[in-house]
């Protein structure tokens, strides 16, 4: 056998044992593709991970009509994906420490700031930690929303006209800054 043909069969078979080595990763936003969540972050992942493991993981997307929000945290602890977002307020009672952070995710206008104020803080957070742990999870970062915008039958100037609408919202902390009443997100 010539050398040429013993190296083409070496990296034939290093090609192939690095191919059977490769781990698809399952991954989920739990959002509609035009969400930022998807079409920024769980698109990028797709596209970036096998360059940046060096082919070691690649990823397949599944959408929300697979794995929605409010189903997050059981697909991931029943190995159904393998990466995904878990939003703590769907989790108030499951995740109460995690879900108390996530209710100051409105408390300020960066939400740039608030992410990183978040993630700083669970990562210290000795009972969050504890939380996810038990649940099977790896924190590995946390965003924020926008500023929230209203879109109402009736105009809406000042908190007090917020009193007596009907207001759906993930957080508890609306009802009792503004006064609404909150339509629980697993109504809708």
């Amino acid at each position: 056998m010539s050398k040429l043909s013993l190296s083409l069969l070496l990296a034939a078979g290093l090609a192939v044992s690095a191919g059977a080595d490769a781990r698809e990763l399952r991954i989920a936003s739990g959002a509609p593709p035009p969400h930022p969540a998807t079409s920024h972050l769980y698109n990028g992942l797709a596209k970036y991970l096998p360059e940046e493991s060096g082919g070691a993981l690649t990823a397949i997307f599944l959408g929300p009509e697979v794995v929605n929000l409010r189903q997050m945290k059981d697909a991931l602890q029943t190995g159904l994906i393998d990466v995904g977002n878990v939003l703590p307020l769907y989790f108030p009672a499951e995740l109460p420490n995690f879900a108390l952070a996530g209710e100051l995710s409105l408390s300020a206008r960066d939400p740039y700031a608030v992410a990183a104020a978040l993630t700083e803080y669970t990562v210290n957070c000795e009972s969050c930690q504890k939380e996810l742990s038990d649940f099977g999870m790896v924190y590995l970062g946390s965003g924020s929303s926008d500023p929230y915008r209203l879109l109402t039958k009736e105009p809406v100037v000042t908190a007090d006209d917020l009193k007596g609408m009907r207001l759906r919202s993930g957080g508890a902390l609306t009802a009792i800054f503004l006064g609404p009443e909150v339509v629980n997100l697993r109504q809708m």
